[in-house]
C-alpha cells in the first residue's frame, strides 16, 4: 500500500472502499451547496448563475427556459382542447408533444394554443390542435420513416434471388446499383464526416414500402409549417418516386459505425447551408434520454397519472435534467476520430459535400426531415434500442 493509499485508507484493489470515499465526497459537496443556497446573503441571481453553470448545455436546442415557461402556461390553460380531448391533467403530455415543444420554432409554440371545445370535449371542426397534430405527425414519421435496422445501407435494397428486396405497388424499382456507384463516386468512396475510406452508401430516408403507404399519405396531406417551421410534405413527396429515393438526392456516404449511430439517433446531421455545388452540414452528438421504457421516468405529478406511463411526461420537464451524454461500454464519452486531422470530432463540427451540379447533392429538405426525426428520437428515446455502441 502506497503512502497515498494509506492516507486515504483505501487500496487500489478495493473498489468498494473507493466507491464509499466518492460517496462521502459527494455528500460533503452537496452539504456545502445546501448551506450556500440557504445562506441569507445568497441572491437569486447567484442561484441562477449556479444553476446555469451546473446544467449541461444542449447545443441543438434553443431557448429551453423560455420554452418551458410557454409550455407550462399553455398547458395550464382552462381551454386546452388537447388536454381535454385526451382526458389528461393539464400539466402532463405525451413525450412526443413535449419533444415538439422543445424543437419547434418559438413563434410556432405560441400557436400551440387550442380554441374552444365542443360539449363532448373534442375540438370543434373549425379549430386546429397544433400540438396534437405534431404528436401524430412525429409518431407516424418516426414509426414509418426512420430506419430500424441499426443502419440502412442502400445495399439492403439490391436484388436477392431474382426478386425485389422491396417494392411499392404500381412503381418500378430504380437502378440501385447505378445510384450507389454514383453516390460513391461523388463522395470519393470516403465517409463525408471522417474522410475514412471504409464508407458505405446510406439512404437519408428509407424506401416507402406498401405497408406504410397509408401513413405516408397522411403525412403528405398535413400542413406542418406551423409545427416544424418548414413544410415537410413537399420534401417527403419525393418518396413516392423510387427513381428519386434511389438517387443522389437521398444518398450519403458514412463509415459503418457512424451509419449505425445515425440510424439510432445517437448523432444527427444538421443541414445548414447550400450552394450550387456544395451543401454544408453540422454534426451533433445527441444526448441519451434517461427514461425507463417499462415504468417511465416519473417526475413530480406523474405518480398520479394512470395509463401508459412510458408515454407521458410533465410538460415543464427540463430536457437537461433527464438526459446525459452517451457513453461507451467502458464508460468513456462516445467519440469518433477524423481520419485526416487525427483529432476527435467535436459537437458542431461542420463539413461539406460537393458535387459538379446541385442535382447531384443530397436533398436539403430530406436531410432536414431526417434531422428533426433524429432530435425527436433522442429527446424521447422512442424506438431506440440500447444494444451496443457500434
Amino acid at each position: 500500500m502506497s503512502a497515498r493509499d494509506g492516507a486515504s485508507g483505501t487500496s487500489k484493489e478495493d473498489p468498494e472502499a473507493d466507491k464509499k470515499l466518492l460517496c462521502k465526497r459527494k455528500e460533503a459537496l452537496l452539504g456545502r451547496l445546501r448551506r450556500y443556497l440557504n445562506h441569507p446573503d445568497t441572491k437569486h441571481d447567484h442561484i441562477d448563475a449556479l444553476r446555469d453553470a451546473l446544467l449541461p448545455k444542449i447545443s441543438y436546442l434553443s431557448d429551453i427556459d423560455a420554452r418551458l415557461e410557454l409550455a407550462k402556461s399553455w398547458c395550464r390553460s382552462s381551454h386546452s382542447a388537447y388536454c381535454k380531448y385526451h382526458r389528461r391533467d393539464f400539466e402532463v403530455v405525451d413525450k412526443l408533444a413535449w419533444a415538439s415543444l422543445m424543437m419547434a420554432p418559438m413563434e410556432a409554440i405560441r400557436k400551440f394554443q387550442d380554441e374552444e371545445c365542443t360539449d363532448d370535449g373534442r375540438p370543434s371542426p373549425s379549430d386546429t390542435c397544433h400540438l396534437g397534430e405534431s404528436v401524430v405527425l412525429l409518431s407516424k414519421m418516426i414509426g414509418e420513416l426512420f430506419p430500424k435496422r441499426g443502419y440502412l445501407p442502400a445495399h439492403h435494397y439490391e436484388l436477392k434471388d431474382g426478386l425485389n428486396a422491396v417494392e411499392i405497388k404500381d412503381h418500378p424499382r430504380g437502378d440501385i446499383k447505378l445510384a450507389i456507384s454514383a453516390s460513391s463516386l461523388r463522395d470519393e468512396s470516403t465517409c463525408v464526416v471522417t474522410k475514412s475510406a471504409d464508407a458505405r452508401v446510406c439512404l437519408v430516408l428509407p424506401f416507402p414500402t406498401s405497408q406504410i403507404a397509408a401513413s405516408l399519405e397522411y403525412i403528405l396531406h398535413k400542413d406542418s409549417g406551423d409545427i416544424f417551421g418548414f413544410e415537410i410534405r413537399k420534401h417527403l413527396a419525393v418518396l413516392q418516386s423510387p427513381a428519386t429515393v434511389f438517387s443522389l438526392a437521398n444518398m450519403i456516404s458514412l463509415n459503418e459505425i457512424l451509419s449505425k449511430w445515425w440510424a439510432k439517433a445517437w448523432i444527427a446531421l444538421e443541414p445548414i447551408s447550400q450552394t450550387d455545388c456544395s451543401i454544408r452540414l453540422r454534426l451533433r452528438w445527441l444526448r441519451k434520454a434517461m427514461f425507463d421504457q417499462e415504468r417511465d421516468h416519473r417526475v413530480g405529478r406523474l405518480e398520479s397519472v394512470r395509463g401508459s406511463y412510458a408515454k407521458v411526461v410533465c410538460v415543464d420537464m427540463d430536457p437537461r435534467m433527464v438526459s446525459r451524454g452517451r457513453l461507451t461500454q467502458s464508460g468513456k464519452s462516445l467519440r469518433m476520430v477524423h481520419f485526416e486531422t487525427r483529432e476527435y470530432i467535436e459537437d458542431g463540427y461542420e463539413f461539406d459535400i460537393t458535387a459538379a451540379k446541385k442535382e447531384d447533392l443530397p436533398d436539403f429538405g430530406l436531410l432536414k426531415v431526417r434531422y428533426i426525426l433524429s432530435i425527436a428520437m433522442s429527446l424521447t428515446g422512442e424506438g431506440l434500442v440500447e444494444d451496443d455502441q457500434q
